[in-house]
């Protein structure tokens, strides 16, 4: 896949190049206490060669097709503010399991959802997707709320799916959407 970018009303969802690197060490250090009971390297010890062997990891994905990673930055400003991605399944693609996260400072703004909104629709109109759906931790209300604002549907609930950070076990709610479901 080429490298990408995508814009909303807000912002810029854009494949990630290595000056990225600081802003995503910046955007987890100030979140830590929101994505760490959900996402395990989410820690103060995320430092700027972990970002970096992110941004690898990304082009990584992104040129083997198997997966998208993009940045989310302000329109506005431009700064680095969250993180959405598709991971590729299937040939011809079927679906894409959707995955995200936002910087604490901007959580409850409608931001993630604009985010996942225009990934959506990318998803399905661009790389011709049948299917999309996320896992979230059931604890995870944040997470919740932007798959249910977007009409998802919540298929199931998947026990001891994922290990927490603290090595525990927990359950997941399994959400999907359809492309004759979605209204972009």
């Amino acid at each position: 896949m080429k490298a990408l970018a995508l814009e909303t009303e807000s912002l810029v969802l854009r494949s990630l190049l290595m000056s990225d690197a600081p802003g995503l060490v910046r955007a987890v250090q100030l979140s830590v206490e929101t994505l760490s009971p959900y996402l395990h390297w989410a820690s103060e010890h995320y430092d700027l060669e972990m970002a970096r062997a992110f941004v690898r990891f990304a082009r990584e994905g992104r040129e083997k097709r198997r997966e998208q990673h993009l940045g989310i930055f302000d329109r506005a400003g431009g700064e680095f503010i969250g993180m959405v991605g598709l991971m590729r399944i299937g040939a011809p693609v079927l679906g894409f399991e959707i995955g995200y996260w936002m910087r604490a400072d901007r959580e409850g703004r409608g931001l993630m959802t604009e985010a996942v909104r225009r990934l959506i629709a990318h998803a399905f109109e661009d790389l011709e997707a049948h299917r999309v759906w996320l896992n979230c931790e059931v604890r995870n209300r944040a997470s919740r709320r932007v798959a249910e604002k977007l009409g998802m549907r919540r298929e199931g609930r998947v026990k001891a799916f994922l290990i927490d950070a603290e090595g525990k076990p927990r359950d997941h709610y399994l959400y999907g959407l359809l492309k004759r479901e979605f209204e972009g």
